[in-house]
């Protein structure tokens, strides 16, 4: 009898492997969702995906590459919104802010907001690394909603292949989750956002 599941989102080694592959002999399933696959199946998901029963992730380009190293425990997902949540929108008038953006400052994020108030755009940037700061869970959706414009940077910092830096964007849980809250966003593309 199986007395319980793990479900994981690393980051980094957060579980030792040898933790996961413990649970894995006492026969507890270990389900993982690699949010970052999209840059991080090479330097970490494609070694701790072999201790775990099932690795879910948001990248097309990792479940392929997942599948030509003999990685069958990968699945593709996907990030989505709760429909407890869904709100309709409101009326631009009856809104707070202009433009707001919520999420962490790293990478091109903080130059990008600087040009957009150059032009005049009033900003307010909620998260860790803005004048705001971080915001709880709670108050994300009013936020979104309370927002005529919601914006999305779907841009992962900088990542290396090798020698080689690239820009990895991704698909971001705002991209489903603005909309439900009755928001209005504004996206940067991302692999495969179309589908």
């Amino acid at each position: 009898r199986r007395s319980s599941d793990l479900f994981c989102v690393l980051m980094a080694y957060e579980v030792w492997s040898e933790t996961l592959q413990t649970l894995h002999a006492a026969g507890v399933p270990v389900l993982n969702w690699g949010t970052d696959d999209s840059w991080k199946f090479a330097q970490f998901s494609r070694f701790v995906a072999r201790d775990v029963e099932l690795w879910a992730t948001t990248s097309h380009a990792a479940l392929d590459a997942a599948l030509g190293q003999g990685l069958r425990n990968f699945r593709l997902t996907q990030w989505a919104a709760s429909g407890a949540r869904t709100c309709e929108p409101l009326p631009a008038a009856h809104c707070t802010y202009d433009l707001s953006f919520v999420g962490s400052a790293y990478g091109n994020r903080g130059r990008w907001v600087q040009r957009l108030k150059a032009r005049g755009l009033a900003v307010e940037c909620f998260g860790q690394g803005w004048p705001n700061g971080p915001v709880a869970a709670e108050r994300i959706p009013q936020l979104y909603r309370c927002s005529r414009v919601s914006l999305n940077f779907g841009d992962s910092g900088l990542q290396w292949r090798g020698l080689r830096p690239y820009r990895s964007r991704q698909i971001k849980a705002r991209v489903f989750e603005v909309p439900a809250a009755g928001g209005c966003l504004l996206t940067e593309d991302a692999d495969r956002l179309g589908d």
